[in-house]
């Protein structure tokens, strides 16, 4: 024994009409949405992303603070420094173009300073190894 349908329901056996007025079945089916598509009310997949720290002003630090401990090896300290001078004008450049995206501009400042002082402790290192020799050889004479 069969049951009669429910209301809106075709009878056993039939086809639904999908979305006819009058004819009832099921409501018709939305279209998927398109590729990329976000449907309404759903949080979005992910955070926003956070301004990174370069890795270029980063490099710059580390290679001043090792001029400073590398300063005392015969001046070999002068190299990294020479080095981490060259690299800031180009990190400065990044960071100033990334709209915020990127940081660093302390770890630069504080990679040039460092590079500076040991540029500067050399150099006066080495006139005063010229200027001792001088004083010797006039001595000595």
């Amino acid at each position: 024994m069969t049951q009669p349908p429910g209301p809106g329901l075709p009878p056993f056996g039939q086809e639904p009409q999908h979305g006819q007025p009058g004819q009832g079945g099921y409501p018709p089916v939305p279209p998927p949405p398109a590729y990329g598509a976000v449907p309404p009310g759903t949080p979005p997949y992910a955070a926003p992303p956070y301004p990174r720290t370069s890795g270029k002003a980063t490099a710059i630090l580390v290679l001043g603070i090792v001029s400073l401990v590398m300063m005392c090896g015969y001046g070999v300290g002068v190299i990294p420094a020479i080095v981490a001078l060259a690299m800031a004008p180009s990190a400065r450049r990044e960071i100033k173009a990334s709209g915020g995206w990127i940081t660093g501009e302390g770890n630069v400042t504080a990679g040039v300073v460092c590079s500076w002082i040991t540029v500067g402790v050399v150099a006066a290192a080495v006139v005063g190894v010229i200027v001792i020799a001088v004083i010797a050889a006039a001595v000595n004479t």
